[in-house]
């Protein structure tokens, strides 16, 4: 639309050579993403040769990247494909370590059922394709990580050494899983208990942590006498080699880039878009791994940015109140990403509100402070202490907060999953909404859409939950197909297949 509305005509080369270079890479991408290797050798036994990148907190399940597979019909070198090793048993290895594991290759287990969590689709997402079981005995060590995962791992190993001096257990954990994003250090009951509260978004590394570091990272570079863009760019290098150092997760990778690409228009003194900003950001991200775009954490991730600069550049100017503009704030965020919580999750959060109005200004105070012992701990121990006595006092209180909202027995709503259709009328609509004062409607008309969106939502995620119509589903429950039929308040499941250990 741009390059065919527009008079100007270097500008319209300029988007058509990035959008044509954009088709081309992500082409070769999806290519080489679409011709896997390690999927061709499901059932097989097989030696392969590669690096562990990740492992959980039990030292049971390590992500290795494979280099070179053998088989008993040939060798097959530079692969790059992921692979899951599962352990009956502790091993303790580091991350970086070289091995060679001998096991059969198995396929992950996946989901023929619609909006049913598919573990072989997440995985791949994460270009992880296969999984092995094996013993310890049949895991040889080659060589331990070079000095750059010596380096990364010591760091890590450091700072989560000091949480836990400072800490006690249940804190610790909390404060280690915000820091690294790993929710392995969060027990099921308390996990599942901030999903139902909606402030789940605290406790994985995004944006809104890496707007506190960059608020904090400038902070101090700016008593250290640095000017604005000096900030920035150390600012950004700093925040690189955070990611760097826990591994560049996805949530954290998108917020990384998006972030870059506003410092470096301003380091270059280039007027910034942030629309256009994130847009790039997502085409970066799309080109590298176009199956992000199904993964619920990069779907809610874009929408809840979208819907934040939305109502900063449009709604925000046009209230006048600083109090009520505070106060809708959450709820716009949350009205733009409901339809993808239903989608996703089938689960809507109604403390969602009270809880993000809460807590997170509580976390990110204590998130900010806790950055600040975290760096001080390189430097001045002691002082470091001290600021870890008060952040520890801080997670009490935050804690304490947290489960007074979990004694309330209903904390969210199940709904269904709205189909495509509805998505996009929902956000064509929201839009309409939104631009309405740019555009000459008449009022009337204005209010009878509003008051459509409304019941339109209510009746596609609520109603529909409840009637009284015979419904019979085939699910596919990995033995055959199992037949679920549900009338009124009854429900029946027939053929739900065995036991596979049996």
């Amino acid at each position: 639309m741009v390059i065919f509305f527009s008079k100007n005509t270097q500008r319209n080369l300029y988007y058509f050579v990035v959008i044509l270079l954009s088709i081309i890479i992500g082409f070769f991408i999806s290519k080489n993403n679409s011709n896997k290797i390690l999927d061709d050798y499901y059932g097989n036994l097989g030696i392969i040769e590669g690096k562990i990148i990740e492992k959980d907190l039990e030292g049971k399940s390590f992500t290795v990247k494979t280099y070179k597979l053998t088989t008993e019909e040939n060798t097959i070198e530079e692969i790059g494909e992921k692979i899951i090793i599962n352990l009956d048993e502790e091993f303790n290895v580091d991350v970086g370590t070289r091995i060679i594991a001998e096991g059969r290759i198995l396929e992950p287990l996946g989901s023929k059922n619609r909006f049913v969590f598919n573990y072989k689709s997440y995985l791949s997402r994460n270009n992880i394709i296969a999984n092995m079981f094996l013993d310890k005995e049949e895991i040889e060590i080659i060589s331990s990580g070079n000095i750059i995962d010596k380096s990364r791992i010591s760091i890590l190993e450091r700072i989560e050494e000091f949480i836990d001096e400072n800490l006690n257990y249940e804190n610790s954990r909390i404060l280690k899983s915000v820091i690294f994003g790993d929710t392995e250090y969060l027990d099921d009951k308390f996990l599942q208990g901030v999903r139902n509260t909606g402030i789940a978004h605290v406790f994985a590394v995004s944006g809104l942590h890496i707007g506190i570091f960059i608020a904090v990272f400038t902070f101090i570079f700016k008593i250290l006498g640095l000017n604005i863009r000096k900030c920035q760019i150390m600012t950004l290098l700093f925040l690189w080699y955070y990611g760097f150092i826990i591994g560049f997760p996805i949530s954290i990778l998108r917020a990384l880039i998006l972030f870059s690409v506003i410092t470096l228009g301003n380091i270059l003194l280039r007027k910034n878009s942030p629309f256009n900003a994130l847009s790039f950001t997502a085409l970066i991200l799309l080109i590298y791994n176009p199956h992000w775009l199904f993964d619920a954490g990069f779907q809610l991730s874009f929408i809840t940015t979208i819907n934040i600069y939305i109502y900063i550049y449009y709604i925000s100017p046009q209230i006048k109140s600083k109090n009520i503009n505070k106060l809708l704030f959450i709820p716009f965020v949350q009205m733009g990403i409901i339809p993808i919580l239903a989608f996703n999750f089938n689960y809507i959060s109604i403390f969602s509100f009270i809880g993000n109005l809460i807590l997170v200004p509580i976390f990110s105070l204590l998130l900010s402070v806790s950055i600040v012992g975290i760096v001080l701990s390189f430097l001045i121990m002691p002082l470091a202490e001290i600021v870890f006595l008060f952040i520890d006092k801080g997670f009490w209180v935050f804690k304490l907060i947290l489960d007074k909202l979990f004694i309330f027995p209903y904390l969210g709503i199940d709904t269904a999953s709205p189909n495509l259709n509805f998505l996009f009328i929902y956000y064509a609509l929201l839009l309409y909404t939104i631009g309405y004062n740019n555009f000459k409607i008449d009022k009337h008309i204005h209010k009878f859409i509003t008051y459509s969106i409304v019941l339109f939502v209510f009746f596609n995620l609520f109603i529909t939950n409840y009637n009284e119509v015979l419904e019979v589903s085939f699910l596919d429950v990995g033995q055959g197909n199992a037949s679920y039929i549900k009338y009124k308040d009854k429900n029946i499941l027939i053929d739900a297949g065995g036991d596979v250990y049996s």
